[in-house]
């Protein structure tokens, strides 16, 4: 999802329109099955997983089950609605100490690539769930949990492995890794130092972003609009996440012989 009208999926009338698509696809299916029919062990065990002891109680016939998955998908694609705000959490702690804002730029670093790799395991779960519902249900379905996985660690590689650095000591560090320790550790004493090293990382972002690169002003612009780009990027990724999630949901809930396309 690359367009601006892809954007619109990441909004709360579209998590409520895809939990509610899910809902009503499963329930169709789920009418056609003896009302008391139970639900497998597997699903049951699934389930077990996903929600409390007691909670199980009121999950155990098929026809029960499209208000679990819309239920879990819901909270799925809310998660993904949220996730552009890690970049703007910021807005809230201007005025305080510089100690603080240093502190939140070191953790919203971390914040953002782990809220990924969540989204990423989450997806994978709640679909891997979705193809024993199918099953229960009699669909020739298929299991997109693993196409689904692979895809979004495909698509989000680089902030994925910027994780794996950042919580492994071993992995040299990203240059985004680097310029979060450095706002922590500058004091009056290293001034100097971090001030020289921290304009030859922003000589080295520049040449990163978009722009005629024999053109300096392009740079300049550019680094005066990195904050907004980190914005957008993120509601950029948003958009990427629930379009991935919803084609892999849509094809795990939907049997192929019902898809013309197809």
């Amino acid at each position: 999802m690359q367009n601006d009208e892809a954007k619109i999926l990441v909004t709360k009338e579209a998590v409520k329109a895809i939990s509610a698509w899910a809902f009503e696809t499963l329930q169709g299916h789920a009418l056609r099955v003896p009302e008391e029919q139970a639900i497998s062990t597997a699903t049951s065990d699934a389930i077990g997983k996903l929600i409390s002891e007691a909670g199980t109680k009121r999950f155990q016939t098929i026809r029960s089950l499209p208000t679990l998955v819309s239920w879990e998908v819901s909270t799925y694609c809310e998660r993904v609605r949220i996730y552009p705000f890690v970049t703007k959490y910021r807005e809230a702690i201007l005025g305080n100490s510089s100690e603080m804002i240093a502190a939140w730029q070191l953790h919203s670093h971390s914040l953002r690539q782990n809220e990924l790799y969540v989204l990423q395991e989450r997806g994978t779960k709640i679909l891997d769930f979705v193809h024993l519902v199918t099953k229960d249900l009699g669909l020739n379905t298929e299991n997109r949990a693993r196409k689904f996985q692979q895809k979004f660690a495909s698509q989000f590689k680089s902030r994925l492995r910027d994780r794996h650095r950042v919580v492994h000591a071993h992995e040299k560090p990203s240059m985004m890794s680097r310029v979060a320790d450095l706002v922590i550790t500058a004091d009056d004493i290293t001034k100097k130092e971090m001030h020289d090293y921290a304009l030859d990382l922003i000589f080295r972002m520049a040449e990163l972003l978009p722009g005629d690169e024999d053109d300096p002003s392009e740079k300049v612009r550019a680094l005066l609009n990195a904050r907004q780009l980190h914005v957008s990027g993120a509601e950029e990724e948003a958009s990427q996440m629930m379009q991935l999630f919803f084609e892999n949901m849509e094809n795990a809930i939907v049997p192929a012989s019902a898809d013309p396309g197809k």
